[in-house]
């Protein structure tokens, strides 16, 4: 897959745009490590990404036709890494 393939599907949908920036915010903050001052100051900007996500998945569940789209999966997905994510920095004590 080409870099212009695989922009054109983040593109592709609203889901799909805001699952890709929820999984950068998500992978930067795993490769700036818990309490790093860069980990700290994304923190806002992976939240806010976090929260529109939710937001347009519960917008999207509701409409039939795009409950099953690619754009609402992925960021179900997305939401489910980010959830494995906390659930991990609990277990292993890592403050935010």
């Amino acid at each position: 897959m080409t870099l212009i393939s695989s922009v054109a599907i983040a593109l592709s949908s609203p889901g799909t745009f805001r699952a890709c920036l929820l999984m950068t915010a998500l992978n930067y903050s795993w490769l700036s490590g818990p309490g790093s001052l860069q980990s700290m100051d994304m923190e806002e900007t992976f939240l806010y990404h976090k929260l529109e996500a939710m937001r347009l998945v519960n917008e999207q569940i509701g409409d039939p036709a795009q409950s099953t789209s690619d754009g609402c999966l992925s960021m179900i997905a997305a939401l489910a890494l980010v959830e494995v994510r906390d659930f991990l920095r609990d277990l292993l004590g890592t403050g935010r």
